[in-house]
Protein backbone atom coordinates (compact mmCIF):
# COMPACT_ATOMS: atom_id res chain seq x y z
CA UNK A 1 0.00 0.00 0.00
CA UNK A 2 2.62 2.49 1.47
CA UNK A 3 5.09 1.66 -2.00
CA UNK A 4 2.00 1.79 -3.88
CA UNK A 5 1.61 5.62 -2.93
CA UNK A 6 5.21 6.26 -3.24
CA UNK A 7 5.62 4.98 -6.47
CA UNK A 8 2.74 6.96 -8.24
CA UNK A 9 4.12 10.25 -6.14
CA UNK A 10 7.60 9.35 -7.93
CA UNK A 11 5.99 8.51 -11.45
CA UNK A 12 4.13 11.79 -11.06
CA UNK A 13 6.56 14.28 -9.72
CA UNK A 14 9.70 12.37 -9.72
CA UNK A 15 12.86 12.94 -12.23
CA UNK A 16 14.86 10.53 -13.87
CA UNK A 17 18.16 9.58 -13.22
CA UNK A 18 21.14 6.64 -13.52
CA UNK A 19 22.65 4.62 -11.07
CA UNK A 20 25.12 2.35 -12.71
CA UNK A 21 23.18 0.22 -15.49
CA UNK A 22 19.76 1.02 -13.61
CA UNK A 23 17.84 3.99 -14.29
CA UNK A 24 15.50 5.49 -11.35
CA UNK A 25 13.40 8.36 -10.16
CA UNK A 26 13.68 10.11 -7.92
CA UNK A 27 12.66 14.04 -6.48
CA UNK A 28 15.69 16.58 -6.30
CA UNK A 29 15.94 18.89 -4.26
CA UNK A 30 17.82 21.74 -1.68
CA UNK A 31 18.71 20.01 1.55
CA UNK A 32 17.80 22.20 4.56
CA UNK A 33 20.56 23.43 6.51
CA UNK A 34 19.50 21.15 9.76
CA UNK A 35 19.31 18.16 8.02
CA UNK A 36 22.66 18.86 6.61
CA UNK A 37 23.99 20.30 10.45
CA UNK A 38 23.06 16.91 11.56
CA UNK A 39 24.49 14.97 9.03
CA UNK A 40 28.08 16.29 8.97
CA UNK A 41 30.76 18.07 11.11
CA UNK A 42 30.96 21.80 10.62
CA UNK A 43 34.23 21.42 9.26
CA UNK A 44 33.17 18.25 7.03
CA UNK A 45 30.25 20.60 5.76
CA UNK A 46 32.73 23.53 5.15
CA UNK A 47 34.71 21.18 2.58
CA UNK A 48 31.79 19.73 0.86
CA UNK A 49 31.25 20.32 -3.14
CA UNK A 50 28.57 22.63 -3.78
CA UNK A 51 25.82 22.51 -5.02
CA UNK A 52 24.84 19.90 -2.67
CA UNK A 53 21.24 17.69 -4.12
CA UNK A 54 19.17 15.80 -2.12
CA UNK A 55 16.94 13.12 -3.31
CA UNK A 56 13.80 10.73 -2.55
CA UNK A 57 13.72 7.54 -3.99
CA UNK A 58 11.31 4.45 -3.50
CA UNK A 59 12.23 2.21 -0.34
CA UNK A 60 13.07 -0.30 -2.64
CA UNK A 61 15.75 1.74 -4.16
CA UNK A 62 19.06 1.07 -2.60
CA UNK A 63 22.03 3.95 -2.81
CA UNK A 64 25.02 3.36 -0.42
CA UNK A 65 27.29 5.96 0.18
CA UNK A 66 30.21 6.73 -2.61
CA UNK A 67 27.25 5.35 -5.52
CA UNK A 68 28.21 7.82 -8.42
CA UNK A 69 24.13 8.79 -10.21
CA UNK A 70 23.76 10.71 -13.29
CA UNK A 71 20.95 13.36 -12.87
CA UNK A 72 20.29 16.27 -16.04
CA UNK A 73 23.30 15.46 -18.05
CA UNK A 74 25.63 15.75 -14.46
CA UNK A 75 27.21 13.60 -12.07
CA UNK A 76 27.14 13.26 -8.75
CA UNK A 77 28.49 10.95 -5.58
CA UNK A 78 26.41 9.76 -2.84
CA UNK A 79 27.58 11.73 0.30
CA UNK A 80 25.16 9.93 2.95
CA UNK A 81 22.29 7.47 2.01
CA UNK A 82 19.43 7.65 5.03
CA UNK A 83 17.02 4.83 5.71
CA UNK A 84 13.60 5.21 5.25
CA UNK A 85 10.89 6.06 7.97
CA UNK A 86 7.50 6.26 8.32
CA UNK A 87 4.97 6.86 11.18
CA UNK A 88 1.85 5.53 9.83
CA UNK A 89 -0.60 6.99 12.71
CA UNK A 90 -1.51 10.65 12.57
CA UNK A 91 -2.15 12.34 15.78
CA UNK A 92 -5.45 14.63 16.75
CA UNK A 93 -5.21 18.47 16.33
CA UNK A 94 -4.84 21.03 19.07
CA UNK A 95 -7.84 21.73 21.27
CA UNK A 96 -9.71 18.28 19.90
CA UNK A 97 -9.34 19.69 16.20
CA UNK A 98 -11.48 16.74 14.81
CA UNK A 99 -9.96 16.96 10.53
CA UNK A 100 -6.64 15.19 11.18
CA UNK A 101 -8.48 12.18 12.38
CA UNK A 102 -10.76 11.86 9.14
CA UNK A 103 -7.18 11.63 6.94
CA UNK A 104 -6.15 8.11 9.64
CA UNK A 105 -5.21 5.09 8.47
CA UNK A 106 -7.40 2.38 9.51
CA UNK A 107 -5.90 0.46 12.57
CA UNK A 108 -5.88 -2.52 10.34
CA UNK A 109 -4.04 -0.49 7.62
CA UNK A 110 -1.20 0.61 10.50
CA UNK A 111 -0.60 -2.99 11.55
CA UNK A 112 -0.66 -3.81 8.23
CA UNK A 113 2.50 -1.32 7.57
CA UNK A 114 4.29 -3.33 9.90
CA UNK A 115 4.09 -6.12 8.11
CA UNK A 116 5.33 -5.47 4.88
CA UNK A 117 8.30 -3.88 6.44
CA UNK A 118 9.89 -7.08 8.11
CA UNK A 119 12.77 -4.94 10.11
CA UNK A 120 9.83 -3.06 11.46
CA UNK A 121 8.27 -5.88 12.54
CA UNK A 122 11.41 -7.50 13.92
CA UNK A 123 12.20 -4.05 15.97
CA UNK A 124 8.62 -3.98 17.19
CA UNK A 125 9.50 -7.64 18.70
CA UNK A 126 13.08 -6.56 19.98
CA UNK A 127 11.58 -3.68 21.66
CA UNK A 128 8.52 -5.55 23.52
CA UNK A 129 10.75 -8.06 24.98
CA UNK A 130 13.13 -5.00 25.79
CA UNK A 131 10.89 -3.11 27.86
CA UNK A 132 9.11 -6.57 29.40
CA UNK A 133 12.20 -7.19 31.02
CA UNK A 134 12.60 -3.07 31.96
CA UNK A 135 9.48 -2.32 33.20
CA UNK A 136 8.34 1.47 32.92
CA UNK A 137 7.04 3.16 36.36
CA UNK A 138 2.87 3.88 35.77
CA UNK A 139 2.86 5.31 39.51
CA UNK A 140 1.94 8.40 37.79
CA UNK A 141 0.12 9.99 34.85
CA UNK A 142 2.99 10.87 32.55
CA UNK A 143 5.98 8.22 32.40
CA UNK A 144 8.09 10.07 29.37
CA UNK A 145 10.74 12.41 29.46
CA UNK A 146 8.34 15.05 29.46
CA UNK A 147 8.78 17.43 32.19
CA UNK A 148 12.26 15.91 32.74
CA UNK A 149 14.53 16.07 30.15
CA UNK A 150 12.05 18.41 27.42
CA UNK A 151 9.40 20.93 28.08
CA UNK A 152 7.44 23.28 25.17
CA UNK A 153 6.79 26.95 25.13
CA UNK A 154 3.91 28.38 22.63
CA UNK A 155 4.36 31.34 21.03
CA UNK A 156 1.93 32.96 23.01
CA UNK A 157 4.61 32.15 25.94
CA UNK A 158 2.85 29.32 27.65
CA UNK A 159 5.44 26.02 28.89
CA UNK A 160 3.91 23.10 28.87
CA UNK A 161 5.43 19.59 29.84
CA UNK A 162 5.27 18.83 25.64
CA UNK A 163 4.09 20.23 22.02
CA UNK A 164 1.26 17.20 22.73
CA UNK A 165 0.00 18.10 26.39
CA UNK A 166 -0.18 21.61 26.06
CA UNK A 167 -2.77 21.55 29.65
CA UNK A 168 -1.79 22.87 32.44
CA UNK A 169 0.45 25.67 31.52
CA UNK A 170 2.34 28.09 33.28
CA UNK A 171 2.46 31.87 32.04
CA UNK A 172 6.22 33.01 31.26
CA UNK A 173 4.93 36.67 30.68
CA UNK A 174 4.08 36.65 34.34
CA UNK A 175 6.44 34.34 35.76
CA UNK A 176 10.32 33.31 35.41
CA UNK A 177 11.36 29.83 33.56
CA UNK A 178 12.98 28.71 36.89
CA UNK A 179 9.56 29.08 38.74
CA UNK A 180 7.81 27.14 35.67
CA UNK A 181 10.18 24.69 35.23
CA UNK A 182 11.19 23.32 38.87
CA UNK A 183 8.34 24.12 40.92
CA UNK A 184 5.29 23.97 38.34
CA UNK A 185 5.95 21.41 35.67
CA UNK A 186 7.59 19.35 38.45
CA UNK A 187 4.02 19.13 39.89
CA UNK A 188 2.69 18.61 36.93
CA UNK A 189 4.78 16.10 35.86
CA UNK A 190 4.58 13.85 39.01
CA UNK A 191 1.15 13.65 39.51
CA UNK A 192 -0.05 10.11 40.71
CA UNK A 193 -2.13 7.85 38.17
CA UNK A 194 -5.71 6.97 39.30
CA UNK A 195 -5.62 3.45 40.06
CA UNK A 196 -8.68 3.27 37.93
CA UNK A 197 -6.63 4.50 34.75
CA UNK A 198 -8.03 2.23 31.96
CA UNK A 199 -4.68 0.84 30.49
CA UNK A 200 -3.71 -0.28 34.21
CA UNK A 201 -2.32 -4.05 34.23
CA UNK A 202 -2.49 -3.98 29.90
CA UNK A 203 0.80 -6.14 28.70
CA UNK A 204 0.97 -3.85 25.60
CA UNK A 205 1.14 -0.75 26.85
CA UNK A 206 5.16 -1.38 25.24
CA UNK A 207 3.10 -1.73 21.38
CA UNK A 208 0.85 1.40 22.19
CA UNK A 209 1.36 5.45 21.85
CA UNK A 210 -1.07 5.94 24.66
CA UNK A 211 -0.36 9.11 26.95
CA UNK A 212 -1.75 12.15 28.43
CA UNK A 213 -0.67 14.10 25.38
CA UNK A 214 -2.21 11.53 23.15
CA UNK A 215 -5.39 11.89 25.13
CA UNK A 216 -5.65 16.05 25.03
CA UNK A 217 -5.29 16.08 21.48
CA UNK A 218 -8.51 13.50 21.28
CA UNK A 219 -10.38 14.19 23.81
CA UNK A 220 -8.88 17.11 25.53
CA UNK A 221 -8.19 16.09 28.58
CA UNK A 222 -5.46 13.44 29.87
CA UNK A 223 -6.83 10.84 31.42
CA UNK A 224 -8.51 7.92 29.82
CA UNK A 225 -7.54 6.24 26.44
CA UNK A 226 -7.40 6.44 23.15
CA UNK A 227 -9.42 3.53 21.73
CA UNK A 228 -7.94 4.10 17.87
CA UNK A 229 -4.03 3.58 19.88
CA UNK A 230 -5.39 0.59 21.68
CA UNK A 231 -7.15 -1.34 19.05
CA UNK A 232 -3.60 -0.74 16.83
CA UNK A 233 -2.00 -2.22 20.36
CA UNK A 234 -3.79 -5.23 20.20
CA UNK A 235 -4.13 -5.92 16.67
CA UNK A 236 -0.49 -5.61 16.62
CA UNK A 237 0.59 -7.70 19.48
CA UNK A 238 -1.61 -10.38 17.41
CA UNK A 239 -0.05 -9.82 14.20
CA UNK A 240 3.29 -9.78 15.52
CA UNK A 241 2.93 -13.49 17.20
CA UNK A 242 2.91 -11.94 20.78
CA UNK A 243 -0.14 -13.59 22.13
CA UNK A 244 -3.19 -15.72 20.87
CA UNK A 245 -5.85 -12.91 20.89
CA UNK A 246 -9.01 -14.35 19.80
CA UNK A 247 -10.95 -11.14 21.09
CA UNK A 248 -9.65 -9.13 17.89
CA UNK A 249 -9.19 -11.93 15.65
CA UNK A 250 -12.15 -10.56 13.23
CA UNK A 251 -10.32 -7.72 12.80
CA UNK A 252 -7.35 -8.42 11.12
CA UNK A 253 -9.19 -10.85 8.92
CA UNK A 254 -7.79 -8.32 6.16
CA UNK A 255 -4.19 -8.47 6.88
Amino acid sequence: MLRECLNHWLRRYGEPFQAGAQGYRGLFFQPPGSLLRWLFSPEALGELPRPLWAVAVAPTVSLPDATVLTWRGASYRVLSSLEFRFDAQINGGLYSYEHPKSLRLSPQEVVQLDLEYPKRSQEWKAYYQKRALQPVDRSYLYFCGAGLVSFHIDPYGELSLCMLARQPSYNLRQGTFQEGWQHFLRQVRFQPASQAAPCNGCQWQTLCSQCPGMNQLEYGDSFGKVDYLCEIAHLRAHALDLVSAPAVVDNLSGL
